[in-house]
């Protein structure tokens, strides 16, 4: 019998462990997430957000935390109007913008990011800022109910004041662990697979919610040629990035990868 743990000679050592490190890479390539350099070396930031702090999960690919904040008192904040003042922000704690930035075309057909939401017995809420009214009808989670839910994002470059609706796009369905949905609520979970399409146009919409199949610009492809950030969202379905506190309990999301292949 062969004995496995002494190579009869050195040659036969480096065939081995030239083996082992093949199967190796291998394994981990169908456990691991992919990781680009969006998550790997980039500064993550929580654009607009009050009460919030990115940690960043140091070692292996990297990663970064941020835990939801509560506020049970502050929000919707009454003396704030969305729209109103484009450089204005509400007081009220909440997750809007989780974007790190990107000047490199977006030449990939995906993006695609996993995350965790661990914590206790947390209540999300979408209604964060002041009236925020949509055809007439105050969207305010819970009435007439707008689950809190976040989003893919992409920003166009030269979009610091928000002048071209063209220029900011968020999808609209992706895949959620194998199954296409329109919003994923936000609750506690483990290891969530989110992708979206990007050749796919009826899967994004702009600030104005024209999807980008119906922009006779083209500005989704431009944007994706010409980007600034790349990130997520998060605010309640009819409002994509106003924000998302807590009323009740603790969440902490962890996000474990995100990559545009």
């Amino acid at each position: 019998m062969t004995n496995l743990g002494e190579p009869k000679s050195t040659n036969q050592m480096g065939i081995k462990m030239r083996n082992i490190a093949a199967l190796f890479v291998i394994l981990s390539s169908l456990t691991t997430p992919v990781f680009s350099q969006e998550l790997k070396n980039n500064t993550w930031k929580c654009a607009w957000c009050v009460g919030v702090s990115i940690t960043k999960i140091f070692g292996g690919n990297g990663g970064f935390s941020f835990n939801f904040p509560l506020d049970t008192t502050g929000c919707p904040d009454p003396n704030y109007t969305p729209f109103a003042n484009r450089t204005a922000s509400s007081t009220c704690n909440a997750v809007h913008y989780v974007t790190t930035l990107r000047s490199a075309a977006i030449t990939g057909s995906t993006i695609s990011m996993m995350f965790s939401i661990t914590g206790s017995n947390p209540v999300f809420d979408a209604c964060v800022e002041g009236q925020l009214i949509v055809d007439g009808v105050n969207q305010c989670y819970p009435n007439p109910g707008s689950p809190p839910n976040c989003r893919f994002y992409i920003e166009h470059a030269n979009d610091t004041y928000i002048t071209n609706p063209g220029y900011r796009w968020w999808s609209q369905t992706y895949i959620a662990n194998g199954v296409e949905t329109a919003a994923w609520p936000l609750q506690l979970a483990s290891n969530v697979l989110f992708t979206v399409d990007l050749n796919d146009l009826t899967k994004w919409s702009d600030v104005n919610g024209l999807r980008a199949d119906q922009d006779p610009d083209g500005l989704f492809n431009d944007t994706k040629a010409h980007p600034y950030a790349v990130g997520f969202t998060c605010s309640g379905i009819f409002s994509y990035g106003h924000g998302v506190r807590l009323t009740a309990g603790s969440a902490k999301f962890v996000l474990q990868s995100y990559s545009i292949n």
